[in-house]
């Protein structure tokens, strides 16, 4: 095969420096399929995988070369793959699969054939959540669809447990629920799935540039710029939801809402530079970090994995339909594009409307 591998490191905790290395074609083992990226979605989710690589694992799914695993990450992302060459029983040559992926231009696989797909089963996998080691054949769709696809369908997948979780839960008995950036496509799965129940008020935190985008959208009650977060004081029961990982923002929110703030639930770090530890003496409810593979393996417990898969498609399909007026699909190739889509995703020059659809 004489097409180069290529990856994207990213240093571990510093996530502007970045490059690109070419390591050998790898040869397959025994029951080993390789997989050629076609295309992958870069979202503000990716940049959380990072931020978070150390803290939930995300850095342990694609692991560079042993003697760079120390200091440097391989992200992952959501996309397409075809398989180019296989030695796995039930992952064929020439089929197309979605899945997790790294940024890169290939992808080895210990292939276990399930259902319509497989399962990644490679040993250094096996403690990972099962949520993200199960790849999924793609019938032939257009273009346009297998993009929304990679740009909304992981986000809406954890916005649709979220809503769930709060809904539960009663809101933890708010009778209103603040998402932070408030523009990311997870928030607003979020926000839609909210408003559509109407239980309680819906309100997004965001910058003032992102407000026309989030007013076109229409998934809010109510939204309210970052430095005007002051009209939330009061003593009206909250649910903050966090997606920003701002630790100033979290310290600022606790101290206008008091006991009123019945729960603070920690999502993504899309402003992920203002993480930061929360202090001991932060007021009110501590923060509470959810994770989404957890609370889909505690729901398909409960229901039955067909049952929740049956609600996911059905909510996403809705969702997905909402979506496409307001998501302009933007593609790129080569390291160029990808190293600049990826520090423009870092440094949240991305646009709230813009899909961004990338092939190395």
């Amino acid at each position: 095969m004489s097409e180069q591998v290529t990856d994207l490191l990213v240093k571990r905790g510093a996530l502007r420096e970045r490059r690109f290395t070419s390591p050998p074609m790898p040869e397959l083992g025994e029951g080993q399929a390789l997989l050629r990226v076609d295309c992958f979605a870069l979202t503000a989710n990716t940049v959380t995988y990072a931020a978070f690589g150390e803290a939930m694992r995300y850095w342990e799914f694609f692991q560079p070369a042993e003697h760079e695993r120390a200091a440097w990450g391989r992200p992952p992302c959501w996309g397409f793959g075809d398989v180019v060459a296989s030695r796995a029983e039930g992952v064929s040559e020439g089929a197309r699969y979605y899945g997790y992926f790294p940024i890169g231009t290939h992808l080895v696989v210990n292939g276990a054939a399930r259902g319509a797909g497989f399962v990644d089963a490679a040993a250094h996998r096996a403690a990972l959540p099962k949520f993200y080691n199960a790849y999924t054949a793609a019938p032939a769709s257009a273009p346009d669809e297998e993009a929304m696809a990679m740009l909304l369908r992981p986000l809406f997948a954890t916005a649709f447990l979220l809503d769930d979780y709060l809904a539960d839960a009663d809101y933890f008995g708010a009778s209103r629920v603040v998402l932070s950036s408030a523009s990311s496509k997870t928030a607003l799965g979020l926000a839609w799935l909210l408003k559509a129940r109407g239980d309680v008020e819906v309100i997004g935190l965001t910058s003032p540039a992102n407000i026309p985008f989030l007013e076109r959208a229409g998934a809010y009650d109510r939204i309210i710029p970052y430095v005007e977060a002051a009209a939330l004081a009061g003593d009206v029961t909250t649910t903050y939801v966090d997606f920003s990982g701002s630790a100033a923002l979290r310290v600022r929110l606790h101290s206008l809402l008091g006991a009123a703030l019945r729960h603070d639930c920690v999502v993504g770090a899309a402003d992920w530079s203002a993480v930061g530890e929360t202090p001991a003496d932060l007021p009110g409810v501590r923060p509470t970090f959810f994770f989404a593979p957890a609370i889909a393996e505690q729901r398909a417990a409960q229901w039955g994995s067909g049952v929740l898969e049956t609600k996911l498609a059905a909510a996403s399909a809705g969702f997905f339909a909402a979506a496409r007026p307001w998501i302009k699909i933007t593609r790129g190739e080569g390291r160029d594009a990808v190293d600049k889509a990826w520090i423009d995703a870092v440094d949240g020059r991305t646009t709230p409307d813009a899909g961004v659809i990338l092939r190395l």
